[in-house]
């Protein structure tokens, strides 16, 4: 593999790097040589399976119609042809203090359903079966980047065909040069810190518990959502074959985000106590609750890069920014991305202008950025909001919540905007 060219190298084999290395790849975006673009895909570990049908992927995400309509391009509609993914038809909310409520139902917006929940690694296994029916891409795994440089074409020896402004990956299997590198790598990325983006991340005072659920009571294929000053939960319903029942509707997945404190001793909880705890916080709307996974606890950051993109260089995702998953919008910002990013290379493309021209990379910034921090900033205020216990903001609050359930307008431009179809 040493002194490999690519078009374009992504780093970073999760949903969204994945997304955007078929999307490229499927494109009618042409090389230079007038062929289509070689493409490379790299991650230090191999993706996890899809669980067997009687476990369970702790990690779910959820899919708006916006990010569906990418998946379907991208994979001839194969990501759905799974009893493992749950559309949910309503959404409800609650505020614990009071009687706040909301309600989303798809029929009143004369559609199918609200979206989908699905596992990740489930998600993640469909895009690798179409990736491996893709010629030109390279899937370079697992395979480490020890550096990252700018090609040095001063060089009269040098005889790589990259552009003046290529970028050179130091694997642990080799060398590889690419004109355009795209860092979709995550929260930690590498790419984002070896080539010195500026970077800002605070904590959000919250630890998120995941872990997936049996319960007493079928979920109707509703998401559930309950805030309270310590944090929310939400209860998010799973769709899967146990291999005794076909599309079985008592499993949920749960997200508890929860001050680090209050997370550290439901953590340390027996499996009973833990739900216990979860039927009260969730006012046993499902009955009787059990464990059918471990738990696991994550931290939570809110970050944003002050800049996506440098020459030859882009971010996108959770490498880019990260906020609360509080409304279940990471990954759709991340798909999001993806588009914008596919469509401003084909249109420099189109333009007769390369794939990495600074124009492109540009505009897609332009048109991420600003949306990627409104996400941001909607998320922290929601959060603090409910953070909030004094009785004037509480009656406030609830008084908030109930006419907005009412207004019919408002509701069904905010939760269209919310599944990507305003």
């Amino acid at each position: 593999m040493s002194d490999t060219h690519y078009d374009l190298a992504i780093v970073g084999a999760g949903p969204v790097g994945l997304a955007l290395a078929l999307n490229l790849a499927r494109s009618s975006i042409q090389s230079p040589t007038n062929t289509p673009l070689k493409l490379a895909l790299i991650d230090y570990q191999p993706p996890r399976p899809a669980p067997p049908t009687n476990e369970f992927d702790t990690r779910v995400v959820a899919i708006n119609h916006s990010s569906h309509r990418l998946l379907d391009q991208i994979t001839n509609g194969c990501w759905r042809d799974t009893s493992r993914i749950c559309p949910y038809y309503t959404i409800e909310v609650w505020d614990t203090v009071g009687n706040g409520h909301i309600r989303f139902d798809c029929a009143e917006l004369h559609h199918d359903n609200l979206g989908y929940i699905v596992e990740q690694s489930v998600l993640t296994t469909t895009l690798l079966d179409t990736l491996t029916n893709t010629r030109n891409v390279d899937f370079l795994c697992p395979c480490t980047v020890l550096d990252i440089a700018r090609l040095d074409t001063s060089d009269a020896t040098n005889t790589n065909p990259a552009s003046d402004q290529a970028i050179t990956l130091h694997l642990n299997t080799g060398i590889i040069t690419a004109d355009l590198l795209i860092g979709a790598d995550g929260a930690r990325s590498q790419v984002r810190e070896r080539l010195g983006f500026t970077h800002h991340s605070k904590d959000t005072g919250h630890t998120a518990i995941v872990a997936t659920l049996a319960t007493e009571k079928p979920h109707n294929y509703c998401a559930r959502q309950w805030f309270s000053p310590t944090g929310p939960l939400a209860f998010l319903p799973l769709q899967t074959d146990t291999g005794t029942t076909h599309n079985d509707a008592h499993f949920v997945s749960i997200v508890w985000s929860q001050q680090h404190d209050v997370a550290k001793q439901l953590m340390a909880l027996p499996d009973a106590d833990f739900c216990r705890q979860l039927e009260l916080a969730s006012e046993h709307c499902l009955g009787t609750l059990q464990l059918a996974s471990p738990r696991l606890r994550t931290p939570l950051t809110q970050a944003h890069s002050d800049t996506y993109v440098q020459p030859g260089v882009a971010l996108l995702g959770d490498a880019a920014h990260t906020i609360h998953p509080l409304a279940g919008q990471g990954v759709n910002l991340g798909f999001a991305d993806v588009a914008a990013l596919s469509e401003a290379l084909n249109q420099a493309y189109e333009n007769g202008l390369p794939i990495h021209h600074p124009s492109a990379l540009k505009r897609y910034q332009r048109r991420r950025k600003p949306e990627n921090r409104m996400a941001e900033l909607t998320m922290d205020g929601l959060k603090t909001v409910f953070e909030r216990e004094e009785l004037p903001l509480t009656v406030l609050r609830n008084q908030g919540m109930w006419v907005f359930n009412k207004a019919k307008s408002l509701k069904h431009a905010l939760i269209r905007r919310a599944m990507g179809i305003s």
